[in-house]
Order: structure tokens, then C-alpha cells, then sequence
């Protein structure tokens, strides 16, 4: 069941006198009472940063995705700041979520909630073409890539880019990603399904063999990098959660933890992920890249608005991400 609840105010401090600014923190506290909306279709996966806004006083109500059907849809229901956790890859298994999703943040926004990761954001994180073009836009190096809508476009596109490899348009837990070993080798039927399984299209990318065999996941939030993650690649698969610490461990990785963690020092590289924020909209999430083989330059290829953050960025950087996130909602919280 799901409360009606009163839109968030702004609350203006104007006087300096001890007694009215004691006031007005009063006043910002009552603000904060009403709770940032957690829009997820996976409840646990917001748990560490639920607790983490419980410890810094911040109010948080979950929201399970998917909701009831539209024609129960009520926008007085849901509070005035909604941070959309729903994972692009929701749609296995149903195609029609990936449009649920997005109508129902239109929906939302069209009822002036303040969406942390909007509509645009989301409709961007699950869609490969669109990051292209987001690359594109942004001057950086990235793949070249041809959109498929259909499963017979795909020799064709085979054709035109025989140094390709075909990956989901939705993207997400390296579903639908295959990397032919030879020109002539078919493609598995279970895996050109999975292709084209999320919202019918797929596309067929340029591969880069990644210079020293890893690839690059920048945490950003608020357009800042948080952190940067150096990830090996895997011998198989193409799945780069890092929500599971161990999912990197195992036979031929190092005996430390194979996973390092800096703060991206290079100015060039901060300033072109805060622009590929910019035209994501993308307040909280990371962006992926690798220097191909033989270049020094930063090759981006992925935009993920509901990253996760690995499980030992605390202790490898000193701070602990969460709570980063935590004093950032606060924040917006109170300025809505």
C-alpha cells in the first residue's frame, strides 16, 4: 500500500539571528522527513545505500518496479524526489518493461517529480545505438556501430564490419554479447535471441582488444568522479558487474584482488565523462572505457545509470562511496 504524501518544500533562509536560523534547520529537518522515493525492480540491490541514508538522516521509501497498470497510476502517491534505480536490463523475459519503465518516469515527470536519473537518462542507459550517438556528440573515441532491427540485418552488417562483435541494444549482465572466434562462424541461436529479446533490436559493434587485457569503470556522481575502477578482462563471458567481489576472482586472476580502484587524475579524461553526463543526463552512474590495443586514447563504450559499487570500495579508497551518495540525496532532498 502506498501513502498519499504532501509535495517537498523549499524553505528560504533570509535572517541571521540565531533564533530564526535555529528555526530554519528546524524547518529543513521536517523537509527531509518526507522520503526520497527508491525506484528499483531489484529491493536488495538498494539495501547498502538504504542503510546508508538511514545513518545520515536521510528518508528513504522503496518503490517495487514493476507498479500497477496505469489506469491506478496516481502521482500524488509517490514523493516529490524519486531516484529511478530500475537496471536497463529489467525486460528479460518481457519485452513490454523496457516501455513501462520509460512511461512510467515520463509519466512521473510529467507530474513534476524531481527524477534522479529522468527519463532521458534511462532511455539512454538502455539503449546502444543512443550511446553511440551520446559518444558521438561528446567528440570522444568510440565503436563504430550498426543498429539492427532485425535479425536478417545481421549478415549484412557482418559483411560491411567483419571485425565486429553483436551485442543487446538493452544491454546489461553481458546478455546477448558474442564475439565470433573466425569471419565465417554462425552465431548461437540461443544467444541471437537473447540479442534481440529486450525491445527487438540489437547491434553489431566494432571490436577493440582491450590494451593490457582490462577495461575501465568510472563511478561518477553529480558529473564528479567518485572513482575509477581497473577491471581484468574475463577469458570468458562479458559480464563486469561489480556488485560481486568475487565474480573476478578465480583461476589465471592474481592472488591480490584483481580489481584496483583510483580517482582518474587526468584532467582531459575527467572533463569528457562529466560532458557524456551531461548529455545522459545521468546524475549517478559509470561510464565504461578501454585504450585499445596500440592507442593511448580512451575508447567509451558503455553508459550504466544504476551501477553498482564494488563491495570493497570502502576499504581500497578510504571513503566509502555509499555514504557519498547518501550526503548528495540529503542535499537535493532539501533544495526540492
Amino acid at each position: 500500500m502506498v501513502m498519499h504524501l504532501a509535495p517537498v518544500g523549499i524553505i528560504h533562509c533570509v535572517s541571521k539571528s540565531f533564533a530564526t536560523t535555529s528555526a530554519c534547520s528546524e524547518l529543513k529537518e521536517l523537509v527531509m522527513q518526507q522520503p526520497i522515493g527508491l525506484l528499483s525492480d531489484n529491493l536488495s540491490w538498494v539495501q547498502p545505500l538504504s542503510r546508508a541514508m538511514d545513518a545520515a538522516g536521510v528518508p528513504s521509501r522503496l518503490i517495487p518496479f514493476p507498479q500497477p497498470p496505469f489506469t491506478e497510476f496516481d502521482g500524488r502517491a509517490y514523493p516529490k524526489v524519486i531516484f529511478n534505480r530500475v537496471a536497463t536490463r529489467t525486460a528479460m523475459g518481457s519485452p513490454g518493461i523496457v516501455t513501462l519503465v520509460r512511461d512510467l518516469l515520463s509519466a512521473l515527470q510529467l507530474q513534476d517529480k524531481h527524477i534522479i536519473n529522468n527519463g532521458h537518462c534511462h532511455h539512454v542507459g538502455s539503449s546502444k545505438a543512443l550511446q553511440s550517438l551520446i559518444f558521438e556528440r561528446a567528440g570522444v573515441m568510440s565503436p563504430k556501430t550498426l543498429v539492427l532491427h532485425d535479425k536478417a540485418m545481421l549478415t549484412t552488417a557482418r559483411e560491411q564490419m567483419p571485425d565486429g562483435m553483436l551485442k543487446s541494444n538493452v544491454g546489461g549482465f553481458g546478455a546477448g554479447v558474442w564475439a565470433p572466434g573466425s569471419p565465417d562462424q554462425d552465431v548461437p541461436p540461443s544467444i541471437l535471441a537473447a540479442a534481440f529479446a529486450a525491445d527487438g533490436m540489437a547491434v553489431w559493434q566494432q571490436r577493440y582488444i582491450p590494451r593490457d587485457n582490462v577495461i575501465y569503470r568510472v563511478e561518477l556522481l553529480g558529473g564528479e568522479v567518485l572513482y575509477r575502477a581497473r577491471v581484468p578482462v574475463k577469458p570468458e563471458g562479458f559480464n563486469y558487474c561489480l556488485g560481486n567481489a568475487g565474480s573476478f576472482s578465480g583461476p589465471g586472476t592474481p592472488p591480490d584482488d584483481p580489481v584496483t580502484l583510483d580517482h582518474v587524475p587526468d584532467t582531459k579524461l575527467r572533463s569528457a565523462l562529466a560532458h557524456i553526463c551531461r548529455l545522459a543526463d545521468m546524475d549517478v552512474g559509470s561510464v565504461e572505457y578501454l585504450i585499445p590495443n596500440g592507442e593511448s586514447e580512451a575508447c567509451f563504450f558503455d553508459i550504466n545509470p544504476v551501477s553498482t559499487y564494488y563491495p570493497k570500495a570502502a576499504a581500497l579508497l578510504g571513503f566509502d562511496p555509499y555514504k557519498k551518495l547518501a550526503a548528495w540525496l540529503k542535499a537535493i532532498g532539501q533544495s526540492n
